[in-house]
């Protein structure tokens, strides 16, 4: 499930599932983090200290969140709470880097159960070229209904938030 601005570059928006205007939140800069919660409300998944949300550029890799595309490494099977593990999960490519969007896998299957969706992509790309891929590693449809992205720079009030709709 992509999730990108109504600004970003053609490419991305022909793979899109969703496109969001000003403000929402997919128009990060690389020092927000992010929270994929479930339909109870819990923390699944995210990008960035999403407890401290800091407002600075969290480091992932040879690189950080800001002005680089991080996609999941395929042999992880599960979202983190955790940054300091999620930070070692990315694979880090060069800015504007869309050729990996909508096309995620994992090595989830028979010996490696995976239950619960995560992120899978997240591009803090050149002007309004911003996006994030929701992955579902079960093999089943999910409904949508009741998750919701979180963005947050600081500890109080999320700046953005987005409830998802639809199967994945």
């Amino acid at each position: 499930y992509v999730i990108v601005t109504t600004q970003a570059d053609p490419p991305m928006l022909a793979i899109a599932d969703t496109a969001l205007a000003h403000p929402s939140v997919v128009h990060f800069t690389g020092n927000d983090a992010l929270g994929l919660l479930n339909s109870n409300g819990d923390t699944i998944d995210v990008i960035g200290d999403f407890a401290t949300a800091a407002g600075s550029n969290f480091t992932v890799g040879n690189g950080s969140m800001q002005d680089y595309t991080l996609v999941r490494k395929d042999s992880v099977n599960a979202g983190t709470k955790d940054w300091n593990l999620g930070q070692t999960q990315w694979v880090v490519h060069p800015i504007n880097t869309f050729s990996y969007l909508g096309s995620h896998t994992s090595l989830c299957g028979e010996s490696t159960p995976c239950a619960e969706l995560f992120f899978s992509e997240y591009i803090e790309g050149s002007s309004n070229n911003k996006g994030l891929e929701i992955y579902n590693p079960t093999g089943s449809a999910i409904n949508l209904t009741g998750y919701t992205i979180v963005e947050k720079f600081s500890t109080t009030t999320p700046a953005a938030t987005f409830a998802l709709s639809g199967t994945i």
